[in-house]
């Protein structure tokens, strides 16, 4: 259920919001102004929840509902490969977008995350709204930022601490 569903889920990037109802033994309920939002609700197997939270769901406009079934179709604009432990965070607005990229291969011996070196990062510029851009300005903590190519839809990261930020447009 959930676990395999957020498996899927953290390699694409795609942030998510869990909503969990109560059962048998966890006394909670659904807000009842879960319909009230624009944000798209997951409802991963249904049948498990109360019938009372099984109401607000069905509440829900059918746009606003995406079955576990979809998740195929999920990707995320701003995607690396899962071997980096890398999470990429797109934000866009008319002509910008900026992709927060968080490195989390943390290593408790040094209490510091690994560097990561050439990373490549697979962007979908038109999801971004910046289609005809053919390069980015990349910055990191205590470096002077940089101007990177983009070829195809990819980019490639010089080097990753804890975190950086693409600036697309």
């Amino acid at each position: 259920g959930c676990e395999k569903t957020a498996a899927r889920l953290f390699p694409a990037t795609v942030a998510c919001r869990i909503v969990i109802g109560g059962d048998d033994v966890w006394d909670l309920s659904l807000p009842d102004n879960l319909g009230s939002g624009k944000s798209p609700v997951l409802v991963i197997q249904p049948d498990d929840f109360l019938p009372g939270d099984q109401k607000i769901l069905a509440a829900l406009p059918e746009n606003r509902r995406v079955k576990e079934t979809e998740l195929a179709l999920v990707a995320s604009a701003a995607r690396v490969e899962p071997g980096f432990g890398v999470r990429a965070l797109p934000r866009v607005k008319a002509g910008l977008a900026v992709v927060h990229l968080l490195n989390w291969k943390y290593e408790a011996a040094r209490d510091a995350v690994a560097p990561i070196q050439d990373m490549p990062i697979q962007l979908d510029l038109p999801a971004l709204g910046v289609s005809t851009t053919a390069q980015a300005r990349y910055y990191r903590p205590e470096a002077a930022p940089v101007t990177l190519k983009i070829e195809a839809g990819k980019v490639r990261i010089p080097e990753l601490g804890l975190w950086g930020v693409l600036e697309i447009h």
